[in-house]
């Protein structure tokens, strides 16, 4: 979860935090921690939660979005509202920011090839280069040219694919690197900054980097400035969708299925909500099946619950509700 120190800073919460920080690690010698350092990230969390424990305030980015956000963005798409959560799930695991408060990202070298003009393929192969194809494991094989590729994939992930690969791309063409990053909750490419209502990557960008509430906005956006898209986001036709939000390659990492299973996940989480289990008699018989919508239609089917005695020699109930695809 990503944490910001709420302003203005409680001066008191600091220099207790920061003196009993430093008395657990003298090995420091009060150096100061670095904002970025992958290194210091468990350094800088637990400074962090020394702050609040000497009631020092935080804020949290992912707090930022809250039901009534996702509700009022499903609402004007017209789209179910876990069909909306099952993109963020599958696409950042929900989380859009990293530890160091940076936005969660993918930099992606081929794109930055694209956008650059592959200015920098040779002097910088580790990004930029043309698209490849990769192994089960994720390994590069060869180029499209068939050129074998002996060394393993480029991507870093979490706080070093910031400051190992996307700040170092940034040195040499800012404006193509920030376009070949995928960005946020929901991993919208930089080159998308028009669809997501922005006037410049940089804006864009700068959009992402404040909260979760602008990635939600952004994706919205996005699907109403894409009627095929938002089209198969409506009829939650998973496999065109992720083809065009994911690229041609979805289906190797099987992405429609992902979200097809999150989005199944999400709509039992409502109706479990929404429609809490009635306590039942025993012998009573049940004769509904509370199933979210899925890709086939189900039908219940009758089943008795049955008592029985426990050790404790009180009464409990065992039930099996079966249901069978609708005919």
């Amino acid at each position: 979860m990503s944490r910001r120190l709420k302003k203005p800073l409680n001066e008191e919460a600091v220099k207790k935090a920061t003196k009993e920080f430093y008395a657990n690690h003298h090995e420091l010698n009060g150096k100061p921690l670095s904002a970025t350092d992958p290194k210091q990230a468990a350094l800088r969390k637990e400074w962090m939660d020394l702050y609040v424990k000497h009631v020092g305030e935080v804020e949290n980015k992912t707090s930022r979005i809250t039901e009534q956000d996702y509700n009022d963005v499903a609402k004007d798409l017209g789209v179910d509202v876990c069909a909306i959560k099952a993109i963020a799930t599958v696409e950042s695991r929900g989380d859009g920011f990293l530890s160091s408060d940076h936005p969660k990202v993918l930099f992606e070298s081929h794109k930055f090839h694209k956008y650059s003009r592959g200015k920098y393929d040779k002097s910088h192969p580790e990004l930029s280069h043309t698209y490849w194809e990769y192994d089960e494991e994720g390994n590069v094989m060869r180029d499209k040219k068939r050129n074998k590729i002996r060394h393993k994939t480029y991507y870093k992930g979490g706080e070093q694919e910031v400051t190992a690969r996307l700040n170092k791309a940034i040195i040499l063409d800012s404006d193509a690197a920030l376009k070949s990053a995928s960005w946020g909750k929901f991993q919208i490419m930089g080159f998308n900054y028009k669809e997501a209502g922005f006037n410049s990557v940089q804006e864009f960008v700068a959009a992402m980097k404040k909260n979760e509430g602008e990635h939600l906005k952004a994706f919205g956006n996005l699907i109403k400035n894409n009627p095929s898209m938002h089209n198969a986001l409506k009829n939650k036709n998973w496999a065109k969708f992720a083809k065009q939000y994911n690229g041609s390659d979805y289906s190797k990492k099987e992405y429609d299925k992902k979200m097809a299973t999150a989005y199944q996940k999400c709509r039992s989480s409502q109706e479990a909500t929404n429609n809490p289990k009635s306590k039942k008699k025993l012998g009573e018989t049940v004769t509904s099946c509370s199933l979210a919508d899925g890709i086939v239609p189900m039908a219940p089917m009758s089943v008795s619950i049955k008592g029985a005695v426990g050790k404790n020699g009180k009464n409990f109930v065992e039930a099996s509700v079966g249901c069978v695809p609708r005919t």
